[in-house]
């Protein structure tokens, strides 16, 4: 595969990759333009043409058509056949119960790591785990206050 740099119009082997001349590799949005400057998109002489373009200063402006093709070569899931992220509806009662079983049997280390986890994507969910997890942390505590005690009385 052969590739032309967007930065300086150099030959590189891939469109991804960074340029030998300048170093410059593209990232976010810039890709789908690497892309179409690559032979995957562009005849031999149309690269030349592109890369004589980049050198002589002039912009590159892809047309909404390029970028299109660019992201479905890129991205193969179709955007009709994508589901949109579910809505954050929070954890169900048979799922709390579940969470509440796993924090008492195991820890609630367990709670707090699945809220810190969801806090951004799930805020709802995250929320729900706390409200398990700390009344679950509060009694483990109590026990182990309680414990401690009995053992300085010298009960245990």
């Amino acid at each position: 595969m052969l590739a032309i740099c967007p930065s300086c119009g150099s030959s590189k082997e891939r469109p991804m990759g960074s340029c030998p001349a300048c170093g410059h590799r593209p990232v976010g949005e810039e890709r789908y333009t690497a892309w179409l400057l690559s032979s995957s998109h562009l005849e031999e002489d149309e690269l030349t043409a592109a890369a004589a373009r980049i050198v002589a200063g002039q912009p590159l402006r892809p047309t909404p058509d390029q970028l299109a093709r660019a992201r479905a070569a890129l991205n193969p899931v179709l955007e009709d056949r994508v589901e949109p992220p579910s809505p954050d509806q929070g954890l169900r009662p048979k799922a709390m119960a579940l969470f509440l079983a796993v924090n008492l049997i195991f820890t609630p280390l367990f709670g707090f790591a699945a809220w810190w986890s969801w806090r951004t994507r799930r805020p709802q969910m995250a929320r729900d785990a706390l409200r398990v997890t700390l009344p679950v942390s509060a009694l483990f505590g109590l026990a182990w206050l309680a414990m401690m005690w009995a053992q300085s009385a010298g009960r245990l």
